[in-house]
């Protein structure tokens, strides 16, 4: 239960500040070079270009444009200080307005949940105070406070009462309210007094709170762990998560329950409140007397003088859905935000996203593209987008979150660039991947001049299967339209190598080792007669979590078996892994086997794959398949939501003692850290690496090679190289440790042993015991421990997209009994065999 309060709050802190498919891109698409023509460019495109921001600042809470065009900044340091500064020479050159009173300075359990900027001067605050709550119980109270402020830093509280409504769904209302007393405290302060049991939590429905950590050495996108946090279906508090100032001057406020407040800046009377029960809103823009409201579902027009509904806007949302597939909501994390800002014209909507930044006329049959987000920091998924201003001038300043700290950058316009980079380069990948996407966008910020053109092969969208998706590959390969750079992650690397499609890149490799050095033992087994056609530029670690005791017997597969099997006879009422489904079983055990069933021909070997069947049978039927829900786990962190893969799936429930062992990749820091500090709480647990079939196995990640019939080999050699360095491997997504040895060194010795801020996984077994967990930076011991096991891995594991297929559709049948395993096994060799043969 440690921690719900504080995760609610973290939750529903939104963004703030001040106020194809019908787009079109206003800086045109031709003059590339596509190897046969060459088309005169069209000139014309915004470029992005670093603000330095007031010194100690290191998140930006809002963006403002002020009457006379200069530019005003709120934002916060270390130590909870911040202020207002302004500059009035687009960011070279900041001062001070004010600093912020004491009312609004924070502590450990007082936050500054959000500012937000009056073109006309002056400023208004929310804070949220967690001082009077229990957190390890969930009961107490929390105290919301409002206030304005002027330009000398003068807090005034503002009087904003709420009150209290019932959850559930409703249809769309809308009510004028007087201001009320009722639960209205001295200092302008909502009172919310909060209290949810464990079987009150048990009860609700699941709410998944996913996060990633962030660090000065490694900036990871993958969060510590996954969690389930259960809300009780409990009286919803009425109190404001954000505001920003409309150009009326009034506030509009975004509620905890995604409401829409409109607020009297003078005395705080609630003028207005807009609920739509087909929207959770997270974001609001001003399009003159119009409101434009985001919710996932899309932006909904409302007038502000009356606070109707308006027509939706069809064009707007259509592109909205296509730009945004994910829905959109950001809950302080991820680069899936939507922007909105009014234009200085009465009908402009301007909109962010990962794709760009838009101008939209309100009810137009069009949006059009000013900035193409694949060609600046937009498109980094380690971006969290924050505020936008559309400036009078044409200027564009954009805040955003990335490697724990905000970012300001500032887009203006060049007549004298390409509208589209002169040179291009592509790159495909079977799935989509972050690491790749990650790269990219720091490659391209750095080389403007290039665009990298990213194709996936399997978008989940159309049915596509991997066979369809090579085949469909191997065809614009033979018709010269191919990729210049393959990721080769789920292909087979032998096939591709020995039909002479990859380039040899020994002298890429050798120039990054000469900077930087690289971890031998993983990029050895890739080297052939002293070249090297295809590396990983990522790598991960197979690994087991259990008592010491269980560990020491565990040699290969079958003593893996033999071992569990044992642990259940011991512990009959318990799972061992938790494995529901065999897809998830066979995703834990695959990689420590796979490259045992290869021929050197790259046919199957019958004997390996039934002896992998056998065991892993043995295993899947030692536990229960019913789905049990032992325990309530709250993961909270200010940076950001993703999902999570590898060890760090089940240690929760290895913690809480609902399974006896642990399986699965140590993809990351945070995998690792999860592990250690869950084997720090059970004392006498352990972990170790992972053999199978195979033995001293690692998992390659973000495989690269370079086509032999590349159009663009040099700048396909160019990304190549930046892939593998020290700068881009230090920044990840999640999807495994850096080959880079400088790299790879760098994200242990960055924060060694100090606790990461904003971690910590809280988590309630049955009988109510709390197993809450901080999670800290490895200690130079725990480092080292780590990597002397990394760094002895020298066998890579099979990721052939193909054989992973056969056996997942195999073993499906196998492990729930209808089919034999004699059966499983001639099934896989079928379809490997068939594919093998074309």
């Amino acid at each position: 239960m440690a921690g719900v309060v504080m995760a609610a709050m973290l939750l529903t802190t939104f963004l703030t500040g001040c106020s194809s498919n019908g787009t079109e891109q206003s800086d045109g698409s031709n003059g590339t070079d596509n190897g046969n023509t060459k088309e005169a460019a069209a000139m014309g495109r915004y470029l992005e270009e670093d603000v330095v921001l007031p010194e100690g600042i290191t998140d930006i809470q809002a963006l403002c444009e002020m009457e006379d065009g200069s530019l005003r900044l709120a934002g916060m340091g270390e130590n909870y200080t911040g202020g207002v500064w302004e500059t009035k020479d687009q960011g070279k050159k900041w001062d001070k307005v004010f600093d912020y009173p004491e009312e609004l300075k924070g502590n450990e359990m007082k936050y500054l949940t959000s500012v937000a900027l009056s073109p006309k001067g002056g400023a208004a605050a929310i804070t949220t105070d967690y001082s009077k709550v229990d957190m390890q119980s969930g009961q107490g109270a929390v105290e919301t406070g409002y206030w304005t402020m002027d330009d000398s830093g003068k807090a005034v509280p503002l009087p904003v009462a709420l009150g209290n409504s019932s959850g559930g769904g409703q249809s769309t209302n809308i009510s004028n309210q007087e201001p009320v007393s009722e639960g209205q405290e001295e200092g302008g302060a909502d009172k919310l007094d909060i209290q949810m049991s464990s079987r009150e939590m048990e009860e609700a429905d699941n709410t998944e709170v996913q996060t990633g950590a962030e660090s000065a050495g490694e900036s990871v996108g993958e969060s510590a762990g996954q969690s389930t946090g259960q809300i009780s279906q409990m009286e919803i508090p009425q109190y404001l998560n954000s505001w920003k100032y409309a150009p009326d001057n009034n506030l509009v406020g975004m509620g905890m329950d995604g409401k829409i407040h409109i607020i009297d800046s003078a005395n705080g009377a609630v003028l207005r409140s807009i609920e739509n029960s087909d929207a959770y809103f997270t974001n609001t823009g001003f399009v003159g007397n119009t409101l434009a409201a985001y919710a996932g579902s899309g932006v909904f027009y409302y007038d502000m003088t009356t606070g109707s509904a308006l027509e939706k806007d069809e064009v707007l949302n259509e592109q909205l859905g296509t730009n945004n597939e994910n829905g959109g909501i950001s809950f302080g994390g991820g680069n899936s935000a939507v922007l909105l800002q009014g234009g200085k014209e009465d009908n402009i909507l301007y909109y962010c996203n990962k794709d760009g930044i838009f101008r939209h006329v309100l009810g137009g049959n069009v949006s059009e593209q000013l900035i193409d987000g694949s060609l600046n920091s937009m498109a980094d998924p380690s971006v969290t987008l924050s505020n936008l201003s559309a400036m009078k001038d044409g200027a564009f300043f954009l805040a955003y979150w990335k490697d724990m700290s905000s970012h300001l950058v500032r887009y203006t316009y060049s007549e004298d660039t390409p509208s589209v980079p002169e040179k291009e380069v592509k790159i495909y990948s079977l799935n989509e991947n972050a690491e790749v996407r990650q790269a990219i966008a720091l490659y391209q910020k750095q080389n403007p001049d290039i665009r990298v053109n990213y194709e996936v092969g399997l978008t989940g969208d159309d049915g596509v299967t991997v066979s369809d998706a090579i085949r469909t590959l191997n065809t614009n390969i033979m018709a010269g339209k191919g990729p210049d750079l393959f990721v080769l992650d789920g292909m087979s690397i032998e096939s591709y190598q020995n039909k002479g499609l990859l380039a040899d890149m020994s002298e890429i490799i050798k120039k990054v080792s000469g900077q930087d050095g690289f971890l031998e033992n993983i990029t050895k087994p890739y080297e052939m007669d002293g070249k090297i056609y295809a590396i990983p530029t990522r790598f991960m670690v197979p690994g087991i979590q259990s008592d010491k005791k269980n560990l020491d017997g565990i040699k290969d597969l079958k003593t893996l078996a033999d071992t569990l099997q044992g642990l259940k006879q011991e512990n009959a009422d318990k799972d061992i892994l938790g494995s529901k489904q065999p897809e998830d079983l066979v995703k834990r055990l695959y990689d420590t086997s796979a490259s045992e069933w290869i021929k050197e021909d790259g046919t199957l070997k019958e004997d390996a794959l039934k002896e992998f069947f056998t065991q892993l049978k043995k295993i899947y039927d030692l536990d229960k398949k019913e789905q049990t829900d032992s325990y309530n786990s709250i993961t909270m962190n200010i940076s950001g939501l993703s999902h999570m893969s590898g060890i760090a799936d089940n240690s929760m429930s290895y913690l809480a003692g609902t399974t006896m062992a642990n399986i699965g990749n140590i993809n990351s820091i945070n995998d690792l850290m999860q592990v250690v500090a869950v084997n720090e709480k059970l004392k006498d647990s352990g972990y170790k690496t992972l053999d199978g079939q195979a033995s001293k196995v690692f998992v390659p990640g973000t495989m690269i090679g370079i086509s032999s019939k590349a159009a663009n080999k040099e700048s396909a050699e160019k990304l190549a190289s930046y892939m593998l360095s020290k700068d881009a491997q230090t920044v990840s997504q999640g999807g495994g440790f850096p080959v880079n040895k400088a790299a790879f060194d760098q994200i242990f010795t960055a924060e060694a042993g100090n606790s990461v801020p904003g971690i910590a996984i809280s988590t309630v077994s049955e009988n109510g015991v709390d197993l809450s967990l901080e999670l800290k930076w490895p200690t130079e011991e725990q480092a080292a421990e780590f990597k002397a096991l990394a760094e002895g891995l020298t066998t890579p594991a099979n990721t052939d997209s193909i054989i992973r297929e056969a056996v997942n559709g195999a073993a499906d049948s196998c492990l729930n009994g209808t089919t034999s395993i004699d059966e499983a096994v001639k099934a896989v060799m079928q379809k490997v065999n068939l594919y093998l043969s074309e």
